[in-house]
């Protein structure tokens, strides 16, 4: 079973202005979250994340966008499983779930 979606803080994320950075760590620290940033140069894959932070893979995080249906979704789950699309798609009644094409980013 995928996850509830848990809102704590009082403003969705998406209408606090600022980067998406910003919008995220005053999201947490609005709920309260437990969290650390660690600066470092940009990881292509979650084992090079890992290798950074000199901690093994499953302690990270890693995000994927995937247009599930119609609509742009991003899941967040520990950087060392895999996503199991076919439960995606049958827990939010689509049919496709995929990651979108380049392009779709630019639009």
């Amino acid at each position: 079973m995928l996850p509830r979606d848990v809102t704590t803080a009082s403003e969705p994320i998406m209408n606090v202005p600022g980067s998406v950075h910003e919008r995220l760590v005053r999201h947490l620290e609005a709920a309260g979250a437990s969290f650390r940033q660690i600066h470092h140069e940009p990881t292509p894959t979650s084992a090079d994340a890992a290798r950074v932070r000199g901690e093994p893979i499953g302690c990270g995080a890693k995000a994927l966008l995937l247009k599930t249906g119609e609509q742009f979704r991003l899941f967040v789950l520990p950087a060392d499983r895999k996503l199991d699309s076919a439960l995606v798609k049958r827990q939010l009644g689509v049919d496709r779930c995929a990651l979108p094409p380049r392009r779709s980013f630019w639009r």
